[in-house]
């Protein structure tokens, strides 16, 4: 079940509707408490259970093993390095046999040259994003960051929290934790601050990036049949498509969670803002490249052992999660780029110790950037290898098709607007662009003015058509 499915709105309403209904029944806060983790909990099954019952197996079997696995390793115990590390296999290996087995056993199959073997294997709702909350937390629970959570319900709602299930944000643990037993609740000051955001995302989402969705696919669909310009604007087209569609649904999901009383990190800092590939992952889908850094990255040894197993572990930690996004070896390859793009500027800054201070240099450092990653989207985008290379052959083509969609425009301008206006909100003394949702005083006339005619444009623009979210099926 989508965001932009009318039966989750239905689904949200109720789930809101129940906590008011509980905020003026029960006046004991401790009971209020735990009534509204109770609810929230079984919300969060029964949106599962919705899509497919048998999904929440998965879910709850790695919620058991997770909450007793991390008591003993608290414990001290002296196996508690082996139960974390069963514990993680286990969880990787229920991942990998509903993600990868397919792809493995038909690339091990044309490898030796006999038949493959397929199974027609659902993936269960947000496998990939439970497994990583489940794995950081025993991997900080090991690491002494905090003790385990003792309270069941607190660690099974952490994993299954419905707003953050399928795509995440992936929220850290002491930060979630901190705010279950905290006086938040539903109120009208969350809701107006959260359906502001729910509303960005929604325009970000079925606006722009659906919009786009239309072009993108017929070129990458027949690449050939277009000239250069064109192919040009389509790959543009996707960075943006993918970013706002990533990014609108990170904004729903936060937006969501604000309306229940959560309050989340943003997911997405103006990443095309980057000047570098490295400051690109700091600000592209950041809940997902901590986790990327702290658990995989510093776990391989991260830069303690010498440039060279640096380096080694910088690409490693990047062909994974280029395998992570999908089975197919373009994902793979798409990693591998993006790798060696944070190698060479450690490279580049190890011999050039100076910071770009000059606006030129910092725009021409931006552009290069962005058409950096644009390349790189090719193929995370392209069906196959062969499909990439049409797109990077059909730079060079003179005749076919010249389509010039104003979609394509509206976004750019949209995604520079963005960037201006945190610009603009910039405080004199920091270093750090201002990312902060510009929220509406819907109190005011003049607020709800601008917040109705905003919404009522998402509406008429929105695309109704495929609105799925393109990491939905990551």
């Amino acid at each position: 079940m989508s965001f932009t499915e009318y039966k989750f709105f239905i689904f949200f309403a109720i789930v809101y509707a129940t906590m008011w209904v509980s905020k003026f029944c029960i006046s004991d806060k401790p009971y209020f408490t735990t009534v509204n983790k109770l609810l929230l909990l079984i919300s969060s099954y029964a949106l599962t259970a919705i899509v497919d019952w048998k999904f929440c197996i998965s879910l709850s079997a790695v919620t058991l093993i997770v909450y007793f696995v991390s008591l003993k390793i608290t414990e001290n115990s002296k196996f508690s390095k082996l139960l974390m590390a069963l514990c993680i296999t286990v969880i990787l290996i229920q991942l990998g046999f509903f993600k990868y087995f397919n792809f493995f056993s038909q690339s091990i199959g044309n490898l030796i040259g006999t038949d493959f073997v397929t199974l027609n294997l659902i993936a269960p709702l947000g496998i990939s994003f439970y497994s990583f909350s489940a794995i950081g937390y025993l991997i900080d629970v090991y690491r002494k960051k905090y003790s385990a959570n003792k309270n069941f319900i607190d660690v099974a709602l952490y994993i299954s929290f419905f707003t953050k299930l399928v795509s995440g944000p992936i929220v850290k643990p002491e930060k979630f934790f901190g705010q279950l037993d905290a006086e938040h609740c539903v109120s009208l000051k969350n809701l107006e601050t959260g359906i502001q955001i729910v509303v960005l995302g929604l325009f970000k989402k079925m606006v722009l990036a659906d919009n786009l969705s239309v072009f993108v696919n017929d070129v990458f669909g027949v690449p050939k049949a277009f000239d250069s310009v064109t192919i040009l604007l389509a790959m543009i087209s996707y960075s943006l498509q993918i970013y706002f569609d990533f990014s609108g649904y990170s904004d729903i999901a936060i937006g969501f969670s604000k309306i229940l009383g959560f309050d989340f990190d943003k997911n997405f800092n103006l990443p095309y803002a980057s000047l570098n590939p490295t400051e690109f992952w700091k600000r592209w889908h950041i809940s997902l490249s901590q986790w990327l850094q702290e658990y995989l990255y510093i776990s391989l040894g991260g830069n303690r052992k010498g440039k060279i197993r640096t380096y080694i572990n910088l690409l490693l930690t990047m062909l994974i999660g280029g395998l992570w996004h999908g089975a197919n070896f373009t994902f793979i390859v798409w990693g591998g780029i993006n790798g060696l793009g944070l190698i060479i500027h450690k490279l580049f800054r190890s011999f050039n110790k100076k910071k770009t201070e000059s606006l030129i240099a910092k725009i021409i450092s931006c552009v290069f950037c962005f058409c950096f990653a644009t390349i790189t989207w090719v193929f995370f985008r392209a069906e196959s290898f062969g499909n990439a290379a049409d797109m990077f052959i059909g730079l060079t083509q003179s005749e076919g098709i010249r389509q010039i969609y104003s979609w394509s425009f509206v976004a750019i301008i949209f995604a520079l607007a963005e960037i201006i206006i945190a610009l603009l909100k910039k405080k004199h003394n920091s270093e750090k662009i201002s990312t902060e949702y510009i929220i509406l005083d819907l109190t005011k006339i003049s607020g709800l003015a601008l917040f109705t005619i905003f919404a009522g444009i998402t509406v008429l623009f929105a695309y109704i058509g495929n609105t799925a979210f393109i990491y939905g099926n990551f």
